[in-house]
């Protein structure tokens, strides 16, 4: 059989005189030896290749757990022996390493979840800046990152005799700094006053944000204390849209249920954008979560299976001080009740709205047909100089006029109750002679502010008119 051929193989030919070369190149001392410079040249590229390596190795990263000790000596003057700790999440932020822990401080008094902020120098090994250091007996943080450094969002929580005391905030980690950014630092007026009647809940990566509610911790002893979800504060949403959504979410949860101590917003996400051009508004609809504890059998309630909210801007420009609440809704055509809130109903009507849909307008669509009917008789009965062209009830608009009338028309003068004033608009035309007006001039979304009627017929009656 014939070998394979290479430069590295010894050839073991049956040729006696090449046999007897290659013996004698191997074991004769002082013979002239070939390949001395190969292995030196191997031997060479060793070396330098270890050398090499050696220079590329970099320092072991730091142990989270042993600079717990480090950090807790700089904030806290007397540690109990029954301490203990855990890792909550570790990141990096510029080759920094950052780490957030849950601290038992051993008795109740030194807190039974404290939440500890540390960083160490990627290269060093070393603690950076001073570590923070909130107390309490719960404990949360979530963090990301951004163009001037480390973001961490954290809350704690308190409780001792069935009173909740709470803080937490925003703190930035850069340049081997910690600085706090909302709502203040910690142990300053300012922060001991946001914190003193509110509660925080890291929520969808932003903080719902809870007011005390009232009850009274004398009679309630031993039992968990009411918290009202107010509103949502947000830290890291990109989306404007979803803020615009999280601010009316209140809105459309019963107070019972907000009021709950265990509630807790689980889910909000885009569902449907829907644009109309009569109206000439966009509305969104909104799959709301959420769930809270029943108080009378301590199980947990989930939300309604569908619930969506509806907000309306005008088409092209989501700007959230034009943004609008139409409502909420448990239909699953989220496209159909989309344009039953959003719809403008013209006079006469010829259908009523769903029943089951949610009107923050504050009256039964039954009253809309009445109250079209009271304003359409003011142009025959009042003025027949003017032609009625066409009269509508339209949601976004009647809220903003009816805001406007309460607060700074009629309204808060004859002291009238949101219940019981209805907002019309109307387009109509001239057709008198051309004195106050030109005939033929128009007055187009002309509003008609109607007043109810307490004398037994609950009837309408015009209160206002004009611009």
């Amino acid at each position: 059989m014939k070998a394979p051929h290479t430069i590295f193989s010894s050839e073991l030919r049956g040729e006696k005189r090449l046999l007897k070369a290659r013996l004698d190149n191997l074991f004769i001392p002082g013979g002239k030896r070939r390949g001395g410079g190969l292995l030196a040249l191997a031997l060479c590229l060793t070396v330098c290749l270890g050398a090499l390596v050696s220079c590329r190795q970099e320092p072991a990263p730091p142990d989270p757990d042993t600079l717990v000790g480090a950090a807790l000596d700089q904030v806290l003057d007397d540690r109990d022996e029954r301490e203990s700790w855990g890792l909550l999440w570790e990141t990096t932020s510029n080759g920094d390493m950052v780490c957030a822990f849950s601290y038992d401080g051993g008795p109740h008094a030194a807190g039974l979840g404290n939440l500890l902020l540390l960083a160490a120098d990627g290269t060093t090994g070393e603690l950076t800046g001073t570590p923070v250091f909130l107390s309490g007996d719960q404990c949360d943080a979530l963090s990301w990152s951004a163009d001037d450094g480390l973001h961490v969002l954290c809350t704690t929580v308190t409780t001792y005799q069935g009173v909740d005391t709470c803080g937490g905030g925003e703190v930035v980690y850069a340049d081997g700094t910690w600085t706090w950014t909302w709502p203040a630092a910690p142990g300053s007026p300012d922060y001991q006053n946001y914190w003193a009647d509110r509660k925080g809940v890291i929520t969808l990566g932003n903080l719902d944000l809870y007011i005390r509610g009232d009850w009274d911790p004398a009679t309630a002893l031993g039992t968990e204390p009411q918290w009202i979800y107010a509103d949502t504060r947000l830290f890291q949403e990109d989306n404007p849209a979803v803020g615009m959504a999280r601010a009316y979410v209140a809105q459309v949860i019963p107070t019972e249920v907000a009021g709950n101590a265990d509630f807790q917003i689980a889910g909000l996400t885009l569902s449907g954008t829907y644009d109309d051009t009569d109206t000439g508004r966009t509305v969104e609809a909104w799959a709301l979560t959420y769930h809270y504890q029943d108080p009378g059998t301590s199980n947990q309630v989930e939300s309604p299976e569908g619930l969506h909210i509806y907000l309306c801007y005008p088409t092209g420009n989501p700007d959230p001080t034009r943004t609008f609440l139409l409502g909420s809704s448990t239909d699953a055509d989220t496209e159909r009740a989309a344009r039953l809130l959003n719809q403008r109903w013209y006079f006469p009507m010829d259908s009523i709205p769903d029943p089951e849909l949610y009107t923050p307008w504050g009256f039964d669509f039954a009253d809309l047909s009445p109250a079209m009917e009271t304003a359409a008789s003011v142009f025959i009965q009042s003025d027949s100089q003017r032609q009625l062209d066409s009269l509508w009830f339209d949601p976004v608009d009647f809220s903003l006029m009816q805001t406007q009338y309460l607060t700074y028309g009629r309204g808060s003068i004859n002291g009238a109750a949101a219940e019981d004033v209805m907002v019309l608009f109307a387009d109509w035309t001239w057709t008198g002679e051309p004195a106050v007006m030109n005939t033929g001039e128009q007055r187009l979304d002309w509003s008609l502010i109607l007043l109810r009627q307490n004398d037994g017929n609950d009837g309408w009656a015009l209160d206002d008119e004009g611009y």
